[in-house]
């Protein structure tokens, strides 16, 4: 779905997308998002020391973050 299409009338939309953007603002930003496939429960997105390469927003569902001590404890 493309970015400008999102539904008006959604009371989360304006925490998805910054208020100040226009429709052809947003349409620029939708044409260079990568979509890949959803990510299964238990799979890392990032793990401490790896480069920074991409920004990821969640469409649906939720993200654990979380960090290890030395002895290797959440």
């Amino acid at each position: 779905m493309a970015l400008s299409r999102l539904r008006s009338d959604c009371n989360l939309k304006g925490l998805c997308l910054p208020l100040a953007m226009d429709l052809k603002e947003i349409d620029k930003i939708d044409e260079i998002i990568k979509r890949s496939r959803p990510i299964q429960v238990g799979e890392h997105i990032y793990r401490s020391g790896d480069s920074f390469t991409s920004i990821f927003a969640v469409r649906s569902g939720s993200i654990k973050t979380y960090l290890l001590d030395d002895n290797g404890v959440e």
